[in-house]
């Protein structure tokens, strides 16, 4: 019976060891993810959504059809979602590299350009059912990330993002704020 019971013990705790690692969704294409180490380092960042679709339409026409309100909040809701990214980030990768919002200033040692290819904003609703999980109806995106050493102009680093998601919320500011969160842990963790 002891060992059966030990062996159930170890089961569980092997499930929930494998369950609780967070899926990889930011890879390395090219570059060394050593400057994201660099000690006294910054690197502005600056958000492109030049490229963004949002189900198979290019954002602004998207946000065009749900209505002006949508176009006109559009810059307001992702400066506010993107300073997640920023916390979280720097919060993450403390000793080591820290970010901030674009800046042509030369205190900046690197310019990391987030391109925004895919875009699925989520739906809030979802986080009122209680049997969903945590991230059922969370915003999620794909794309690519750029890092330049802004001195000599060269890309030192690029990552590729793959349907990265953040949690639910009903807040579509605060779902994509959440999605930046969780990207800004994971690039943090290839440190």
């Amino acid at each position: 019976m002891k060992k059966a019971f030990a062996l159930f013990a170890i089961t569980l705790l092997s499930v929930g060891i494998l369950s609780a690692r967070k899926p990889d969704h930011v890879s390395v294409v090219s570059g060394n993810v050593k400057i994201l180490g660099e000690k006294e380092t910054l690197c502005s960042v600056k958000f492109d959504y030049s490229q963004t679709q949002v189900d198979e339409k290019p954002l602004m026409e998207y946000l065009k059809e749900k209505g002006d309100d949508y176009v006109e909040d559009w810059d307001e809701e992702a400066t506010f979602a993107q300073q997640y990214f920023y916390a979280s980030f720097n919060d993450e990768n403390s000793r080591g590299l820290q970010v901030f919002p674009f800046g042509e200033e030369s205190i900046y040692a690197y310019e990391m350009t987030i391109h925004v290819n895919e875009l699925d904003l989520g739906e809030g609703g979802s986080m009122f059912n209680p049997w969903a999980r945590r991230d059922a109806g969370g915003m999620k995106m794909s794309g690519t990330i750029e890092i330049k050493d802004k001195a000599s102009g060269e890309l030192v680093l690029v990552l590729k993002v793959d349907g990265i998601k953040g949690e639910s919320h009903v807040s579509q500011r605060v779902r994509m704020g959440l999605m930046y969160d969780n990207l800004a842990e994971e690039i943090a963790e290839l440190n």
